[in-house]
């Protein structure tokens, strides 16, 4: 298989554990930084931004960065608001139809045509 290829399609994987992890810290009420929402500590995220001149053309890349980013940064949001014990605002914040689904399904999309692309 492509590694590149691999490489995003694994990236659902570790989007769809993250959302796990975020929502875990909220509902334990996390009352300090022991969740890392920074996009660049994560695997997938340190890989974009070390292949950004790569994939400088990709207009795939560019959407799945964008989204990653956003991504990321309602988490960093959502987790702030848990940690100033707003858990029921960050409850919401994440659950279904909320801003943070809506880029996280959005993301997914990208990241499977992105895969489609790479494996045709």
């Amino acid at each position: 298989m492509n590694p590149v290829a691999n490489k995003v399609y694994l990236a659902i994987v570790q989007l769809n554990n993250w959302k796990h992890h975020l929502k875990d810290a909220i509902e334990a009420g996390v009352t300090q930084a022991q969740y890392d929402p920074d996009s660049t500590h994560t695997e997938f995220g340190r890989w974009l931004k070390d292949n950004a001149e790569l994939f400088a053309g990709s207009p795939h890349y560019a959407e799945v960065n964008t989204l990653y980013q956003r991504f990321y940064g309602l988490g960093e949001q959502i987790l702030a608001m848990s940690l100033l014990g707003k858990r029921q605002l960050a409850q919401e914040a994440i659950a279904y139809g909320s801003e943070f689904d809506h880029v996280s399904q959005a993301l997914i999309k990208a990241i499977i045509a992105w895969h489609d692309q790479l494996t045709k």
